[in-house]
């Protein structure tokens, strides 16, 4: 984010009667600022993916402290399952999508995920909702969410701590016999960010103009409240 160091120096002269009025107000726009941009990413990843705005806005951190105020993106890949996923029959011989209501011995599942404009299909693949960890696969993939989630009571978890655990993935099995799976990952939202062209140049200039912005209208503030 790039500031307007000749507008902070004004404020800081305008407000030097106030005690503690500059800090206050720096750190009021900070704040909001933050806020804004959180929101602006938010909106920006939903359209440049398939992601809702509220499973983007979970993938990143908001941090603030009295000195300052920082946004975090999650580096670790996010889900397959977690973008536009669905779950679909293939005919084994032609790999076509097979008609709703028409049954087939030569039937096989896979699954259809889209990226923003890329679409993909997984053969063999399911969707499901396994208990591990969120963005990182679904944690021991060798054994069963039951077994998972039995540990973890064990442990002490409460049944919804045990839930945030859990995420909507696509899977394949490795071979013949149920376990073990392996579950192909999406990019992370900090890859989202970083290789969509220009979301990390335009929202951050956008911010910028917002922090100026938000220091004027907070030096009112406090000059309104010193004055009455």
């Amino acid at each position: 984010m790039k500031i307007d160091e000749v507008s902070l120096k004004q404020a800081q002269n305008a407000l030097r009667a106030i005690p503690g009025g500059y800090n206050r107000v720096i750190k009021r726009a900070t704040g909001r600022a933050i806020d804004q941009a959180f929101t602006k990413y938010k909106r920006a990843i939903s359209r440049a993916t398939t992601l809702k705005p509220t499973v983007a806005g979970r993938a990143m951190t908001k941090k603030k402290s009295k000195y300052g105020a920082s946004l975090l993106a999650d580096p670790v890949r996010a889900p397959l399952g977690m973008f536009e996923a669905k779950q679909i029959k293939l005919n084994k011989t032609t790999r076509r999508k097979i008609r709703r209501g028409v049954a087939s011995r030569l039937g096989g599942l896979g699954v259809r995920y889209r990226i923003g404009r890329l679409q993909k299909m997984i053969e063999s693949g399911f969707i499901a909702k396994m208990v591990g960890k969120k963005g990182g696969g679904g944690g021991d993939l060798h054994t069963t969410s039951a077994q998972r989630r039995a540990e973890w009571e064990a442990e002490g978890l409460t049944p919804a701590q045990v839930r945030k655990k859990s995420h909507r993935g696509i899977y394949r099995r490795v071979g013949l016999s149920r376990l073990p799976l392996s579950e192909p990952l999406g990019p992370s939202i900090w890859q989202i960010i970083v290789h969509t062209p220009g979301m990390s140049q335009k929202i951050p200039k956008q911010v910028s103009i917002d922090f100026n912005k938000l220091v004027n209208d907070q030096m009112g503030v406090e000059l309104r409240r010193w004055a009455g």
